[in-house]
């Protein structure tokens, strides 16, 4: 009798899992479009064992000013361009930022590229990375 009874729990146990992930899905409020992201060059690497955000900056004014992790295995990355009354050398800056995620899982990246005086309540679609 009892394992009838579990027997059916695993269905409705698996509705309300289903449920939850759609509803978690759901109240993101993150805008995310199809199109990949193509400049600059931004990855997931490996570092100390966890994953890190590589992005290979176009010069020195150019900043990561937000990262971010959602449901434990997607990352969101803002990048400022440079000031344009600034003078930078022209040079590819590497620029790495650990996340808490553990590189034993898969994640993925999203990024953005944003005004060097960008407002963050200004809504800016994230793209994914290739």
């Amino acid at each position: 009798m009892l394992e009838h009874a579990v027997g059916l729990s695993r269905p409705l146990l698996l509705a309300i899992a289903m449920l939850t992930i759609l509803i978690g899905c759901a109240s993101s409020t993150r805008s995310i479009v199809q199109e990949p992201l193509e400049f600059p060059v931004a990855k997931l690497v490996e570092q100390d064992g966890v994953w890190a955000v590589l992005v290979e900056l176009p010069n020195p004014g150019w900043r990561i000013v937000e990262t971010e992790t959602e449901q434990g295995r997607r990352v969101f990355v803002t990048i400022a361009r440079a000031d344009p009354a600034g003078i930078y050398t022209q040079q590819i800056v590497p620029t790495t930022v650990p996340t808490a995620i553990s590189a034993d899982h898969p994640a993925d990246l999203f990024a953005r590229v944003v005004a060097h005086d960008w407002d963050p309540s200004e809504a800016v679609p994230f793209h994914p990375t290739p």
